[in-house]
């Protein structure tokens, strides 16, 4: 996808849900591995590209899929649900406890270009006929 001039690739996923239990935590792992290989491929054939990983990753935000999924150092991907207040942070609620288990993760040079105050999950009637799960939205400037 070409936006203003720039090459920014969007990686959508929905992982396995943690519903049947444990037994499949080493799947959403090996799957969080996975996509943080995409990117470094997709970096590697294409340096200066604005890369995305979004969606359902079923997981929380201290898991090991999301650990693998952003990787390490300065190339990590950006946690962009970090930058929704603390009291709105949820995309689901699982017996009365609110949890995040959707994500928008960013290559720096993306997060950089996130317009301020601009991220937020939709906690709609609306959102909520369309999904179990509330959507994270964010905006990004050219």
């Amino acid at each position: 996808l070409l936006v203003g001039g720039q090459l920014v690739v969007i990686l959508i996923n929905h992982l396995p849900s943690k519903i049947s239990g444990e037994e499949l935590d080493p799947v959403r792992v090996a799957l969080g591995a996975r996509l943080r290989t995409m990117v470094d491929g997709t970096l590697s054939f294409f340096p200066q590209a604005h890369v995305a990983v979004v969606g359902d990753f079923n997981d929380t935000p201290d898991s090991d899929t999301l650990a693998w999924a952003r990787g390490q150092g300065p190339d990590a991907l950006v946690d962009l649900t970090a930058l929704v207040p603390l009291a709105d942070r949820y995309s689901y609620v699982y017996h009365g406890e609110q949890q995040v288990l959707d994500y928008v993760l960013a290559t720096p040079a993306l997060a950089a270009t996130v317009v301020p105050g601009a991220t937020h999950f939709l906690h709609s009637e609306v959102a909520s006929q369309a999904s179990d799960h509330y959507p994270l939205v964010t905006r990004f400037s050219w």
